[in-house]
């Protein structure tokens, strides 16, 4: 039996460490003219600006012109170009084959993910023809990377005053009062970056941490707490409504304006489900390639780390969820749930990763959207996770479980390794406030959801493993034990075993259950004078496992001996296995 892509791309990871992805960029770099190799780098923070990220795909395109195509998909709201990559063998024959799609930077301020993305897919290239599991892996399967899904938000990064945005360039009346974008942030300090702004108050809700008092959080009045501040994003009140930024750029978070338990009417969302530009594009594009089996999205939405599990849940009046009563699924079925503990395991292993913040809400999300709705087994991961860092043992360590503990573990691990990356509190005169105590200060924009530019190459490498793992796992059809027997004048009966060669299912139950994508398909195909005594001429199959697993059918055929008829089964996310089947006796 022929191996498989992920039994040889486990080979090689065993041979060669993490893929040896690195190296595979060393070997072409010569091959490489100077101006491409800079643009596949990335520019001096770690990270792309939009112009980047389109020089260094059309760089990619270039050097593997036989393996990658780069599209423009749609474009934002500020007009700026959605890209989409293919790295696959075979011209557009790779868009028959099953594929993995991989979407990044829906979530503008998570910037790595489009690192990841861009990096996979040049290591990836790279490697065909010098890495053999890399070359049976591409041979058989596509990958898609959308690597910055929400590029206006995303392009916050590199301006200045550097602010943390997650809405696209829509301008937006967020405070309804007939003009748009009005109140934005602004940098009081004039250190070039938004960070928080607390005004000392009596009445205030919040509070400085007694350990360490960089972080607010907000006074527990069961406790016997009291609030000494307010708490603001650093700006001022520049329209004149006693609100401070409540009007700023940025309109829909592109990761919130899906279809899977959109929240209506709520700041940020959009006007309504796939209102953005840029959702639509991803949706368009989801549906113009009915290959894609699996995704893997590098955003807020966590079920890597964690894995999702089935819960029982009760819908509307007692409804089952899902129901025309019951509203939408909250939980994955059942029959699920080991395809994502197992890919956890993997994927835990790949990057060492066993840590993360909690998962973002699975609300309009791409993650969500992708599983429930369009019926793929999707993988979702921030791409990094801040280190632990040793606790302070001078400090006196709290009675009682710690409200801020995660904050208190990202300030440690920054103060401690990226210097710069935290704003201690600095008073300034606020017009706003006259006469009153007036701080800014706090994280700077995107410090704990993107690693310093001195990490990435591990993180990169150990990233793109679990990428080519995901995409060796697709499921792969295939026809075996196919026997012929006589059973009467002119009568054979045909049996065969439909068997699922890789390691996920050839459709999910989420599949199933919402009809897409495509479930098997087997044809028994027929010639003159021939015809079906028995079984289905075309069928389509409940879900295969993978790892060998199979389903029997057979056939009663009536025609000549020496005559042939050709078995198919087929599906977009699981490929074709075709055979030509003589009736007579084997």
């Amino acid at each position: 039996m022929q191996s498989s892509p992920l039994r040889s791309w486990r080979r090689s990871r065993r041979a060669g460490g993490a893929y040896n992805v690195l190296a595979a960029v060393a070997i072409v770099a010569p091959a490489l003219g100077a101006t491409q190799l800079q643009a596949q780098q990335p520019v001096a923070s770690g990270y792309r600006d939009h112009a980047s990220l389109g020089r260094a795909l059309d760089s990619l395109q270039r050097a593997h012109p036989r393996l990658v195509q780069v599209s423009t998909i749609g474009s934002s709201a500020g007009g700026r170009a959605l890209h989409a990559i293919r790295l696959g063998t075979g011209g557009d024959a790779a868009d028959q084959r099953p594929a993995l799609l991989v979407v990044a930077n829906a979530y503008g301020p998570q910037l790595i993910g489009s690192e990841i993305a861009v990096a996979a897919a040049g290591q990836l290239a790279s490697s065909y023809g010098r890495d053999s599991a890399t070359t049976r892996l591409l041979d058989g399967n596509t990958i898609y990377f959308v690597p910055r899904a929400n590029p206006d938000a995303a392009e916050a990064f590199f301006r200045s005053p550097r602010v943390e945005r997650t809405g696209n360039d829509t301008k937006t009346d967020d405070d309804r009062d007939g003009a748009q974008d009005e109140d934005g942030p602004e940098d009081l300090n004039g250190d070039g970056v938004i960070t928080m702004m607390r005004v000392a108050d009596p009445d205030g809700a919040w509070m400085a941490d007694a350990l360490d008092p960089l972080i607010m959080r907000r006074a527990n009045a069961a406790k016997g707490e009291r609030g000494a501040w307010q708490l603001h994003t650093e700006g001022r009140d520049s329209d004149g409504d006693s609100r401070i930024n409540e009007d700023g750029p940025g309109g829909t978070d592109v990761n919130r304006n899906f279809t899977h338990d959109y929240q209506f009417f709520v700041e940020g969302t959009g006007l309504y489900p796939m209102s953005s530009t840029e959702a639509r594009a991803l949706a368009d594009y989801m549906i113009d390639h009915p290959n894609i089996a699996a995704a893997y999205v590098l955003g807020p939405q966590d079920n890597l780390i964690k894995p999702w599990e089935f819960r029982r849940t009760t819908g509307i009046a007692g409804n089952p969820p899902g129901t025309s009563a019951g509203g939408p699924l909250q939980s994955i079925l059942q029959p699920d749930e080991a395809w994502f503990a197992e890919m956890s395991r993997r994927y835990r292993k790949a990057t060492g990763q066993t840590k993360a913040p909690p998962s973002a809400p699975l609300e309009g999300d791409v993650l969500s959207w992708l599983y429930f709705d369009m019926g793929r087994l999707a993988f979702g991961s921030p791409g990094w996770v801040m280190p632990d860092a040793p606790a302070d043992s001078a400090s006196p360590r709290p009675e009682q479980p710690d409200p801020a503990a995660d904050e208190r573990a990202a300030l440690r691990w920054l103060r401690a390794n990226v210097p710069g990356s935290v704003v201690e509190w600095t008073r300034v005169e606020h017009p706003d406030f006259p006469g009153r105590v007036v701080e800014v200060g706090g994280f700077r924009p995107y410090a704990r959801q993107n690693p310093p530019a001195s990490m990435l190459g591990d993180i990169l490498a150990k990233q793109t493993t679990f990428i080519g793992e995901l995409a060796g796992s697709l499921a792969r059809v295939a026809l075996r034990e196919i026997r012929v027997e006589t059973v009467g004048d002119r009568t054979f009966r045909i049996t065969a075993q439909i068997v699922n060669e890789g390691y996920l299912p050839t459709q999910a139950a989420i599949g199933a259950r919402v009809r897409w994508p495509r479930a098997v398909r087997v044809d028994l195909r027929t010639s003159d004078g021939q015809h079906l005594a028995a079984g289905r001429a075309v069928q389509l199959m409940s879900p295969i496992a993978g790892s060998g697993r199979s389903t029997e059918l057979s056939w009663l055929v009536v025609g000549a001996p020496g005559s042939t008829v050709t078995l198919e089964a087929a599906s977009p996310t699981s490929g074709r296995a075709t055979e030509t089947i003589t009736l007579r006796a084997r």
